[in-house]
């Protein structure tokens, strides 16, 4: 069947592979010169490239770590010990394994024992459909206590979603703690992978593989507009063509996108009424480390930023001319007055909290820096979540989604975008009758 996928980012690129490999033609269409979406990345060095926003993966994303090996591309693939803090009170300190909970002093000695317990409590967990209407707020303090939720879960969340952080369902932080338990070891040490060149080297080692096997991308096509013929889409209007001899639809854009080209067809989609916060990242080229931190939480509600990320303490110095990069990550709404501040403001508004946590840290230390931001970086997965996911198939209709906002009980990420990339194209096989002749390629 001849397939139209609207998206390079990974989803896309996921869904391209999967009905290439069943043998269908595809043609993939990206609004931007470069595949990868929210995983892309820059030029922070001449040829020298790192992603606008931080990723890495857990030893646990078996679908991309699968889908690299069939790449075979795993000698791109570098295992690195992972090594994160939490800062609380205007300290650091580490949380990586049992001995680091039981002399982490902002707690009592009972408190330490419940954040402990949690962990457990975790793993008995074996049906998650309880947890879908209870706050993650008011399961923590039922399970770990007030003072784990005041001290370590509240100011996480807060963080992480502003206003919202009360009304984050408890499954999403279940999944969260349960998925970063199960990627530890037998001596609760945590390992993360990376790639050779960065996630722009794995999109376009990626988006080079499909074009081998005859996918068609169209670059700088942005679309704007579908014409449907009774619920079935039968052009596809970018800002420079249309597209037509199309069979089938696959949408991989943020959802807010989606509904706006559905929703003059599709009264359904007024039911997919998912919020979605922004994301803004500001990331410093340095001549100097910040601390041998990767990944630091921040558990403070005043500091601005839920996290920074020394992307050098993952991947060395030596990749990008041995200078230091650090990413502060800021999860906001798109009217938030952060989100449109000038970059040269913002970085200024930033230095005196990166010299909150870092007192050393100077502003000569900074070579350069740059600021990337995302309309649409985290959905709000709110109490009774699953009643506004939309199907992967539109009823009655050619037209396929894959988007972040479905990818559920679990976060979003690149792991996951190929994982459900390849359960839309089974949802696709299904639908069409294919499923019984060709699925078992996979």
């Amino acid at each position: 069947m001849n397939c139209l996928v609207v998206g390079a980012g990974v989803s896309g690129l996921a869904i391209a592979y999967f009905l290439n490999k069943l043998g269908h033609k595809v043609c993939v269409l990206e609004k931007e010169s470069f595949p990868g979406g929210l995983a892309s990345g820059f030029e922070v060095e001449q040829g020298i490239f790192v992603e606008r926003f931080y990723h890495h993966w857990f030893s646990n994303d078996f679908a991309i770590l699968q889908l690299i090996h069939e790449l075979k591309r795993e000698d791109k693939l570098v295992k690195v010990n992972s090594n994160t803090g939490f800062f609380y009170a205007n300290s650091i300190f580490r949380l990586a394994n049992p001995i680091d909970l039981l002399t982490f002093s902002p707690l009592s000695f009972l408190g330490r024992l419940r954040l402990g317990f949690l962990a457990l409590a975790v793993r008995r967990v074996k049906s998650f459909e309880h947890l879908e209407s209870i706050t993650a707020v008011d399961w923590i303090r039922k399970i770990a206590g007030t003072e784990v939720a005041e001290k370590v879960w509240i100011p996480l969340l807060k963080g992480k979603f502003g206003k919202y952080f009360d009304k984050i369902a408890a499954v999403w932080l279940w999944n969260k703690l349960k998925l970063r338990g199960s990627s530890r070891d037998k001596l609760q040490r945590e390992y993360l992978f990376y790639y050779r060149g960065g996630f722009h080297g794995f999109c376009m080692d990626f988006k080079d593989y499909l074009e081998q096997n005859d996918v068609k991308f169209y670059f700088n096509e942005e679309v704007i507009r579908l014409k449907f013929k009774s619920r079935i889409a039968v052009e596809v209007e970018t800002k420079n063509r249309t597209f037509r001899d199309f069979d089938v639809i696959f949408l991989t854009p943020p959802l807010p996108i989606i509904k706006n080209l559905l929703k003059e067809e599709f009264e359904e989609t007024h039911q997919w009424s998912i919020s979605f916060l922004a994301n803004r990242c500001l990331i410093l080229v340095l001549k100097r480390s910040l601390s041998s931190t990767y990944w630091l939480n921040v558990a403070d509600p005043t500091f601005p930023f839920v996290g920074i990320i020394e992307h050098t303490n993952l991947d060395p110095p030596e990749n990008y001319s041995n200078y230091h990069l650090a990413y502060l990550s800021k999860y906001l709404e798109k009217d938030d007055p952060l989100f449109e501040m000038p970059t040269t403001e913002y970085f200024e508004f930033a230095v005196p909290f990166i010299k909150r946590i870092f007192p050393s840290f100077s502003v000569d230390w900074v070579v350069k820096y740059f600021d990337w931001r995302a309309d649409y970086a985290q959905p709000i997965v709110e109490i009774n979540y699953p009643e506004k996911i939309p199907p992967f198939h539109v009823p009655d209709s050619n037209i396929f989604i894959c988007t972040m906002a479905q990818i559920y009980p679990e976060d979003r990420g690149t792991n996951y975008a190929v994982e459900y990339g390849k359960r839309v194209v089974l949802e696709f096989q299904k639908r069409f009758d294919l499923a019984d002749s060709e699925t078992n390629k996979f």
